[in-house]
């Protein structure tokens, strides 16, 4: 390898030959982009993600609701489909009290897959938070159609009925997707 033997190969040169491409013998340095500037293969693209994936995970569950998400977003710049990267996500935004991007996703994570029920539960609770009470009450109900056992289905689906006989139902909502009335007033008081 060279005129030097006790020298060790340059990374391009190297490569060339294990790719079965002799490097032209006295030719010039590449001035090409370093391979640092390379764009990312398929494969390590994906190695990124799951990496990304995960450590997202770790820390959601460490409760580093914060680093969790920068994780996850990273995530899902390689792979923006992903089912659970954007349930991941959706938890942290709910967690965050981001709760409008948290409920967009988990719309579109139960249209996407409607027979999945930790989706459908996560976006009944949205739903409570923000007291949207009738959509709180009509998602949970439908999981408990699709899964009748489904206990804390059935405990959040109460808790929607209790505020909802309780005259505390608040139908309209701003932009953001929290109640415009303030807690305990009814928007049927309010002649809304």
């Amino acid at each position: 390898l060279g005129s030097n033997p006790g020298a060790l190969p340059s990374l391009e040169a190297e490569s060339a030959r294990v790719a079965g491409k002799e490097p032209i013998v006295g030719a010039e340095p590449s001035t090409g982009p370093r391979e640092s500037e390379l764009p990312t293969s398929g494969t390590f693209a994906a190695e990124d993600f799951l990496f990304h994936l995960y450590r997202g995970s770790e820390l959601l569950e460490e409760n580093r609701v914060g680093e969790a998400k920068e994780e996850l977003e990273r995530a899902l710049g390689f792979q923006p489909e992903d089912i659970e990267g954007q349930g991941l996500l959706a938890v942290v935004y709910f967690r965050l009290g981001m709760y409008p991007r948290a409920i967009h996703i988990f719309e579109e994570i139960v249209h996407a897959r409607p027979e999945a029920e930790t989706p459908r539960l996560n976006l009944g609770l949205c739903y409570l938070k923000t007291g949207q009470l009738l959509r709180a009450r009509d998602t949970l109900g439908e999981l408990l159609e699709l899964s009748p056992k489904h206990k804390r289905a059935a405990g959040y689906l109460g808790l929607a009925h209790q505020r909802t006989s309780a005259g505390c139902v608040h139908r309209r909502t701003d932009r953001s997707g929290y109640a415009r009335e303030p807690r305990g007033v009814c928007s049927e008081g309010l002649g809304v």
